[in-house]
């Protein structure tokens, strides 16, 4: 496994600024990693999980992200290894900009004041929930069919509509984001890493502080001080999320859930989920399947 996110180069057409893709692809087939360019995306057909810095959560059809430059992320159907042979029906479109690509000082005029604050908030990752999500999806689709000059224009009145848009929350911590960040902290994505390949069973402290090769106290005082919380509730946390998804997309029992959330103890599993969503898995189960039937 490798401790750091991939790098992607991600290069313009020679006709424009910015990049518009979509994608219509048996599965996401794209690790985690992270590019120096923001990044909009819209899922139109699939679902999965959504791992953007340290946060691990379910994505469905119309998923829709502002992602900041140099943010760790990837979204996943299924584990790569278990996606080979396998048809998820995948469809999405991403666009990719630098920050500089209308100019160095572009967004600092007076007019881009609310697009400016939100890329600099993006560095967390935002998503955009609610109903009216649905029109930003038709203005990002738009700019699949447009040519090269109106597609700017329309990508800026998006930017605009998305600075203005009510119903976003962040997506990754500041702590992630510092630490990720910082060319003095080379071990966050190192640790969080680690943490995706083996949250399902017990990690101890004496293992955290081999892989950083420092000793156990020290790793604490490192991980609070970088991601302010402990280590163990950043566990708690991703462990939870992705119990979260378990609920979601399938019919496993919460006790099957939490052992494959990383609990074997049942009782803390429910103390851990209502802790962190002030819900008990199972009513958290048929809310979202109450949410599914509308």
């Amino acid at each position: 496994m490798q401790a750091k996110p991939l790098y992607r180069k991600i290069l313009p057409t020679p006709d424009n600024s910015f990049t518009v893709s979509e994608f219509k692809i048996p599965y996401f087939d794209v690790p985690w990693h992270l590019h120096p360019e923001y990044e909009i995306i819209l899922v139109q057909k699939s679902k999965g999980m959504r791992y953007v810095g340290d946060s691990i959560e379910p994505f469905f059809e119309g998923d829709i992200a502002l992602l900041g430059a140099h943010l760790p992320h990837c979204w996943l159907n299924a584990p790569l290894e278990k996606c080979a042979k396998k048809d998820f029906g995948t469809h999405y479109i991403v666009l990719q900009f630098r920050y500089d690509f209308l100019g160095n000082h572009f967004f600092d005029i007076p007019e881009m004041g609310q697009i400016k604050e939100m890329l600099r908030s993006a560095m967390q990752g935002i998503l955009f929930e609610g109903l009216e999500k649905e029109k930003l999806g038709r203005a990002i689709i738009e700019l699949t069919q447009l040519e090269p000059v109106n597609r700017l224009l329309k990508f800026l009145e998006l930017l605009k509509k998305m600075s203005h848009y009510p119903h976003t929350r962040f997506l990754s911590s500041p702590g992630f984001v510092k630490a990720h960040q910082s060319n003095r902290d080379p071990l966050s994505d190192k640790v969080h890493r680690y943490v995706m390949g083996n949250f399902k069973r017990n990690i101890s402290l004496e293992e955290m502080g081999n892989l950083t090769n420092l000793t156990p106290t020290s790793f604490c005082r490192y991980f609070k001080r970088i991601m302010k919380k402990p280590f163990f509730t950043y566990l708690k946390e991703f462990r939870i999320g992705y119990a979260c998804k378990l609920l979601i997309e399938t019919d496993l029992s919460v006790a099957q859930i939490g052992y494959e959330s990383g609990y074997n103890n049942l009782s803390l599993f429910h103390k851990q989920f209502k802790e962190i969503k002030k819900i008990t898995p199972s009513a958290f189960r048929q809310a979202k399947n109450k949410e599914s039937a509308l």
